[in-house]
């Protein structure tokens, strides 16, 4: 199981430019570009917008979403981001 989980952590915190009333609970996930409909990593936030998720080296599509029901979630933003092999991201992820 060890080495089917990366070890790379990719931290930070979201922030919105428009205000977000709530910030606990939005759905973070991990987008490639050469295949966008497979997960790459998931995560929710604490309160605060910080989050904490693991993922291998490479360019990702990280999307912010909200889930308003079982069913349908809403994206709210995404950002280009880039993992290396070191693998920490610390960071405030400014979505537009």
């Amino acid at each position: 199981l060890a080495k089917l989980v990366p070890e790379s952590r990719l931290f930070g915190r979201v922030v919105f430019r428009k205000e977000i009333e709530d910030m606990k609970y939005l759905f973070l996930e991990l987008h490639n570009a050469q295949f966008p409909d497979v997960s790459f990593g998931k995560t929710i936030t604490h309160e605060d917008g910080r989050f904490l998720l693991r993922a291998n080296p490479g360019k990702y599509l990280l999307t912010v979403s909200r889930v308003n029901t079982q069913t349908e979630k809403v994206l709210l933003g995404s950002i280009n981001i880039k993992i290396g092999r070191e693998g920490v991201f610390q960071s405030t992820l400014i979505i537009r």
